[in-house]
Parts: C-alpha cells; structure tokens; sequence
C-alpha cells in the first residue's frame, strides 16, 4: 500500500510539471506568434513585382512588392526574419477610403495587363499582402508615434 502511495506521489509530481512545462512552451508560442516577425521562405519575381513568400509559426503568406532600388534600405534575405508590417490585398479592398467587403471569394490580382497572381491553397496560402515597410526588396523600420 506503502509502494503504491509512493508511486502516486511520484506520478502525480511528474504530471504536475508536464502542465507547467507545457503551460509555459504554450505561452512561448502565442507570444511568438503575436509578433509581426516572418520568415522569408523564398522570393521570387514576375515582370516588375517581387512575390516573397514568409511564414509566421504555421501561418503562410505571399507578398507583392513593386520592383524598385534603395540601397539606403536593409535587402530582405532567405531565411532572415523581418518585422513586417502586412496587410491584405484582397480583404482590404478601399476605394474613395471607403472599406468594400470582399463579397466575390476574389482569388488572384492583377499585376499588370497580363499577368496575375493568386493565393495557393495547396500550399495553404489563402490571401495577398503587402507590406507598409517594404519598397521591393528593401526592409525599413517605421517610425511609431506615441
């Protein structure tokens, strides 16, 4: 009865600090991923356009970004994690500043007259951003006002 006792202590402890390992690996991750820090996965380029893709934890996104040069400005890398500041293309529809619902399960964009690009559900990308902080391939940090 002794033994048996002592092996439900013994067990119970090591649960207990399973729960508290797994409580703190948890809030590690949610606040990983409360960041706007993405992983540049691969970048590619179509006409006059740069589609990045970057991941954020299980999150994929792809990004448009207008060809341009500004060696004044940090080159975004493969494998580097930048502090984007994203926002969608096909959700964040504006005309006039006025905010239109996105009522057309729209799929791609046009790049230009003849070229387009879309979301990929087979690679679980399931809109279009861009970056408010991102001029082609060149990264800059946003002055913040408090």
């Amino acid at each position: 009865m002794k033994n048996l006792l002592f092996v439900l202590i013994v067990v119970g402890f090591g649960c207990n600090h399973q729960i508290i390992k797994s409580k703190n690996t948890e809030n590690v991750l949610n606040r990983n991923l409360n960041t706007n820090y993405y992983l540049i996965e691969k970048i590619d380029s179509v006409a006059n356009f740069y589609i990045i893709y970057a991941g954020r934890g299980a999150q994929k996104f792809k990004i448009i970004s207008i060809m341009t040069q500004d060696t004044l400005l940090t080159k975004i890398k493969c494998g580097n994690r930048y502090d984007l500041r994203l926002f969608s293309v096909l959700k964040d529809v504006k005309i006039d500043d006025i905010s239109l619902p996105n009522f057309h399960n729209i799929d791609c964009v046009a790049l230009n007259d003849t070229l387009s690009t879309c979301i990929e559900r087979q690679n679980f990308i399931y809109d279009l951003f861009r970056a408010k902080n991102l001029r082609g391939l060149y990264f800059w940090t946003p002055i913040t006002q408090n």
